[in-house]
């Protein structure tokens, strides 16, 4: 009899041993579930994050494409409004000039012309009036980039529109004159096709002899690269 009680107290402690084995390898089990479960959702997580961002890139390419598409047709009407515009005729072309678009360059260019601006004061437009031009200071402007350009990743495009905004150029002219004289070059300055607006205008002397320093600003505007480019999507901010 006292055998059998030790061999069913071994046994009892044999079962609550192996219950316990049992236990520790389903906790274990559980565990390594719990935390591949956890990797593959952070992973999931992820992806579906990273595919958000995608569709977004996605969806701006498609809105500047379709702004594009829309443009087409004001465009077109701008260009023709251009082409018959009388204003831009013959006589205000130069010799080389093949298009009537020249004008709207030479009207307001595409780079810093502080050099051909210059030039132009000098033997173009103060020069009719016959004022004896004493001095010619031109700040160059600051340049400022501004494209549309496009960006995808190896699926995935996107286009960001950025349109170009004009840039100042300001120049002071010093010139001598009578009256009559400095009065035509201002209006020789008002009808010049580049837009040129006077801030400060400083006299000095008799009618029969003034010296004039004219504060002006004229502009620029940067061209527009239309080029299609490419932009890798991160998976991972950075």
């Amino acid at each position: 009899m006292a055998e059998e009680q030790a061999l069913t107290g071994v046994k009892k402690r044999q079962q609550i041993a192996g219950t316990r084995k049992q236990v520790f390898i389903w906790v274990a089990l559980a565990s390594a579930a719990v935390v591949v479960c956890l990797v593959v959702g952070v992973n999931l997580f992820q992806r579906i994050s990273y595919q958000g961002k995608v569709n977004s890139e996605l969806g701006k390419t498609d809105e500047a494409l379709q702004n594009s598409v829309d443009a087409i047709d004001g465009l077109t009407k701008n260009v023709n409004d251009l082409r018959a515009n009388a204003a831009l005729t013959l006589p205000n072309l130069k010799s080389d000039d093949s298009t009537v678009f020249q004008v709207v360059i030479d009207a307001l260019p595409t780079e810093d012309d502080s050099v051909d601006l210059s030039s132009s004061l000098q033997s173009r437009i103060l020069s009719r009036s016959g004022a004896s031009i004493e001095q010619i200071t031109i700040d160059s402007a600051s340049t400022s980039t501004s494209s549309l350009s496009s960006s995808s990743d190896e699926t995935v495009s996107s286009s960001t529109v950025a349109f170009p905004v004009a840039q100042a150029i300001n120049f002071r002219i010093s010139i001598v004159g009578g009256y009559d004289t400095i009065r035509s070059t201002l209006q020789d300055i008002e009808r010049t096709i580049r837009p040129i607006i006077i801030n400060e205008i400083a006299l000095e002397g008799s009618d029969n002899d003034l010296t004039a320093t004219i504060d002006a600003t004229t502009y620029y505007s940067p061209s527009v690269d239309y080029r299609v480019g490419s932009k890798e999507v991160p998976y991972e901010e950075e």
